[in-house]
């Protein structure tokens, strides 16, 4: 009997266990699509932002030489 109830805890900390390895799977891969999501309307925003003020400013010297840095 105790050898049945020890094998019963070994089975329920298994499952905590993997429980929780899906749990943090899915919100270390939550996180990354969020991040994911973030950088790609920055990366998008950054763009039509370099296009206008090299569309404003043709042929000046304009602030976006300070943006360069950023790729």
């Amino acid at each position: 009997m105790r050898f049945s109830s020890f094998l019963y805890k070994e089975l329920i900390f298994d499952i905590i266990r993997l429980k929780i390895k899906i749990l943090y799977f899915q919100n270390t891969t939550i996180f990354f699509a969020i991040l994911w999501v973030f950088s790609t309307f920055a990366y998008i925003e950054y763009r039509n932002l370099k296009q206008n003020i090299e569309r404003n400013n043709y042929g000046k010297e304009s602030f976006i030489d300070d943006f360069r840095w950023l790729g």
